[in-house]
């Protein structure tokens, strides 16, 4: 029995969004992605990691949908439109990510790792309780995806910006990528 094309493209997208999510949680523990710029007291490491953990798990996912065959991309038809979409999902994502993630910047470096590791669990589950109760129980893994690469983002690059901007560009993709024969006129 041979595999559709289309599964073939869905569990390597799997099997790409749990190696970027491990790969997150590999650079949150090690220590050797902290190098300080001397110049301006800042760690370099940290906030590429952080870009690369934000959007890793979110591209994954809209590129598995993608390649499944079986959505397109239909943004509103107007620039009036976009702008206000744009400006929908910006404001959303930002603050969603200052409801679950802001706290676990303030908490870095005041508590110790095991009280920021709790508080992470407790971000992640209020995202995922939330949004399950709005998207069903289908949507456990795209949420628990998301919510990883989003924290270990904030975690690692100890700002907002990242997951902000990782958050408003899946949630755009989410609205705009339409099952193939819905049209929305």
């Amino acid at each position: 029995m041979s595999a559709s094309p289309a599964g073939a493209g869905t569990r390597a997208g799997q099997r790409g969004a749990a190696a970027a999510l491990l790969g997150c949680a590999y650079l949150l523990a090690s220590r050797r992605v902290v190098r300080v710029d001397a110049a301006h007291g800042r760690t370099r490491g940290r906030a590429a990691a952080g870009a690369l953990c934000a959007g890793a798990g979110p591209a994954l996912l809209v590129a598995q949908r993608l390649a499944s065959g079986g959505a397109r991309w239909q943004p509103p038809p107007s620039a009036a439109g976009r702008t206000l979409l744009s400006g929908y999902v910006l404001a959303g994502a930002l603050l969603e990510e200052v409801l679950w993630r802001a706290p676990l910047i303030l908490l870095d470096g005041r508590t110790g790792d095991r009280a920021l590791a709790g508080w992470a669990v407790l971000s992640g589950a209020g995202f995922l309780a939330l949004h399950l109760r709005r998207d069903g129980a289908r949507s456990l893994p795209v949420h628990l995806t998301t919510t990883t690469s989003w924290t270990a983002s904030a975690l690692l690059a100890r700002q907002l910006r990242w997951p902000v901007l990782a958050h408003a560009g899946y949630n755009l993709a989410a609205i705009s990528l339409r099952d193939r024969g819905t049209d929305r006129s």
